[in-house]
């Protein structure tokens, strides 16, 4: 009886300190566990690790193997590695953008102001990821907005640029089109996508460098042809050959 007792209380000696040593690496393991949401990738780098992609050559495509130094996590949780592992998080969720573009220059030499409404997001798709992992990686999603924010007022000016003031207004929904393709492309690069995009008002404002813009011309005037600050060909009003 007494051997049994013994036989007893060395089990669960053993039992118990192996429990002991269990528990701080336990605890080190959930405090490295990182659980992700549905609306936000987790992106562990530290470690190289190889990775299958797929690509093109003379119009075949192929699949090969690179070393990445991350790797991303959409929903769910991953342990990530003490010491080596590191994790940062991006935002997928959409942002609504209110834009306003003052002094847009048309084909045709009008000079409007327009206002529209952009959704734009973080891609979750690999490549998508890699790119913004790229440069958002460790920056506040405010920075993603920002850079969002400048390709669209960049590309909205240069494709409206690019149409008369009556090929804006005669199809808005094609005109909505056009710009939306040439902003997926830019957007693209930086691993970001245009959700929607709708042009809300174009509204021509006053000439005030080209008089011919001028409401209160009256006959018997005088003008002449100049270039304005910005190397354009304007007509100015002119008082028996001196320029007012």
């Amino acid at each position: 009886m007494a051997e049994l007792f013994e036989d007893s209380t060395s089990f669960f000696s053993v039992i118990g300190g192996l429990l002991i040593t269990m528990i701080p690496f336990v605890a080190i393991y959930a405090s490295r566990f990182q659980r992700v949401p549905p609306n936000k990738v987790l992106l562990v780098y530290g470690r190289p690790r190889a990775e299958t992609h797929t690509y093109f050559d003379y119009g075949k495509m192929m699949a090969g193997r690179r070393m990445v130094g991350y790797r991303a996590i959409l929903g769910g949780g991953t342990f990530v590695a003490p010491i080596v592992g590191r994790a940062a998080r991006l935002s997928l969720e959409s942002t609504t953008l209110e834009v306003k573009l003052p002094s847009v220059r048309t084909k045709d030499g009008r000079t409007i102001s327009v206002e529209m409404t952009a959704e734009v997001k973080l891609k979750g798709d690999a490549s998508s990821l890699r790119a913004a992992s790229e440069q958002f990686l460790g920056k506040p999603h405010s920075e993603v907005v920002v850079a969002a924010r400048k390709i669209l007022e960049a590309r909205a000016r240069t494709v409206l640029s690019s149409m008369t003031l009556d090929e804006i207004n005669a199809d808005r929904k094609a005109t909505e089109t056009k710009l939306g393709e040439k902003l997926y492309e830019d957007m693209q690069r930086s691993g970001l996508s245009l959700t929607i995009l709708v042009l809300k008002e174009v509204a021509v404002e006053k000439d005030t460098d080209n008089i011919l813009s001028d409401e209160n011309i009256k006959p018997g005037d005088l003008f002449k042809v100049v270039k304005n600050s910005r190397g354009e060909l304007v007509v100015k009003k002119v008082d028996s050959g001196v320029e007012v």
